[in-house]
């Protein structure tokens, strides 16, 4: 959904855990800018969930997604618009890989014309209000 919003030129707002594997003065966003495992000499394997359930990660900040680079019809990468002003980054802008991306992004919102019909029918059923100490509440309020 994020995808075919940003190939139609429509930026995307989004929320992620940004102080994890990121270059601020760099402006990169990868997976492998530190290899914590090899110098700590652990696993420190996680699923996405339990890195959410146990507090691992939580969306710590918003910023905009404003392009993608796509690859054999796959996302590699993503232009990110941050709000720390030019001094970081390209002037402003980072670039997020798309292993990133799936392992830190948690909230993105699109607009309703991008997402799919068998979807839109639960927006009529009661929403779930969660409780304040919900990770996935902490940037809705």
């Amino acid at each position: 959904l994020i995808v075919n919003q940003l190939l139609s030129n429509e930026p995307v707002w989004f929320a992620c855990d940004v102080g994890k594997q990121m270059d601020k003065e760099k402006g990169i966003m990868d997976n492998h800018l530190f290899n914590y495992e090899s110098v700590l000499n652990t696993n420190l394997g996680m699923s996405k969930g339990n890195k959410i359930n146990y507090r691992q990660i939580c969306p710590t900040h918003a910023m905009l997604f404003t392009g993608v680079n796509i690859i054999n019809e796959k996302p590699n990468k993503y232009k990110v618009e941050n709000s720390w002003g030019d001094k970081n980054g390209e002037k402003g802008f980072f670039i997020m890989s798309d292993e990133w991306f799936d392992e830190y992004m948690i909230e993105g919102i699109v607009n309703k014309k991008y997402i799919p019909d068998e979807i839109k029918v639960l927006f009529d059923q009661e929403p779930i209000k969660l409780p304040p100490w919900d990770v996935l509440s902490s940037l809705m309020k």
